[in-house]
């Protein structure tokens, strides 16, 4: 069994971490974000506006079903590299980032309630996105149990894979579908009126993608996470207003409530 510091250390060095010059890159113009748009963000229809306000109502719903993230949960000193692997292995695997935002909240709930450690982990992180391949929609091209296993490496069974996918089906009880923020930005891109540009696209995709390596962001809800996201990638871009009165009544959420995680995602950026 692997300890969790050199787990860490063989993350890290497979390049899981993201380079602080990211942002400053995407400012000046860089394509360094191209890959982002692959996830599956479309502009909207002529009626998409009626639409979102009822997908959003759905959304808000369906986010009750799911607990928090617990900041007891077995992977939290090893998250930010597992996360990062899991980013740079579903990219290099042609995986959406819905997919591995989908794969990222199974981690977290299924670590919240079962202890993982070492070894154990990184299998549960490969058929994480294994399983968040199956559930991302028709358009999305599934992960097979053979690329599973090409993409976890050496040192796991074909079967082990299908073990961990029984225990994440058992721990959670079915409810497999999360509601993550890419969710929401589908909704609160459609909702608010003003026109909406690619650059502001591109950057909530780079900061969905930030967001999901860390653990203090993780603790918001999705509604949150996307809200705060939307607010900042509007602000960089120029937008006319940061958050809008549109966005303020369709989630009950002021851009003051906004500011603990604004700050935390403001400080990724740095």
């Amino acid at each position: 069994m692997i300890d969790s510091a050199s787990f860490v250390s063989e993350l890290n060095q497979s390049g899981a971490k993201s380079s602080p010059a990211e942002l400053t890159c995407w400012r000046e113009g860089s394509s360094g974000l191209k890959e982002l748009t692959s996830s599956g963000l479309s502009w909207p229809t002529a009626s998409s506006f009626e639409e979102a306000k009822i997908v959003f109502a759905a959304l808000s719903r369906r986010m009750s079903l799911y607990g928090g993230f617990n900041r007891e949960a077995s992977h939290v000193m090893e998250r930010e590299a597992l996360v990062g692997w899991m980013v740079e292995t579903a990219e290099a695997f042609g995986q959406s980032l819905q997919i591995v935002s989908i794969a990222v909240s199974l981690l977290d709930r299924v670590c919240g309630n079962y202890k993982f450690e070492g070894k154990h982990l990184k299998l549960l992180a490969g058929t994480c996105l294994f399983v968040a391949s199956k559930l991302a929609g028709a358009n999305a091209q599934a992960l097979d149990l053979k690329t599973t296993h090409s993409l976890l490496g050496k040192g796991f069974t074909y079967q082990e894979i299908l073990n961990a996918e029984l225990n994440i089906v058992s721990v959670l009880g079915f409810q497999l579908n999360p509601v993550i923020p890419l969710d929401f930005l589908y909704a609160l891109f459609n909702i608010e009126s003003s026109p909406r540009s690619e650059p502001t696209l591109q950057l909530c995709l780079f900061l969905v993608r930030k967001a999901m390596l860390s653990f203090e962001i993780s603790r918001f809800t999705p509604l949150a996470i996307a809200s705060a996201i939307l607010a900042i990638a509007r602000t960089e871009t120029a937008c006319p207003e940061a958050w809008p009165q549109s966005l303020a009544q369709a989630t009950g959420l002021s851009l003051d409530s906004l500011r603990p995680i604004l700050g935390e995602l403001i400080a990724l950026t740095d």
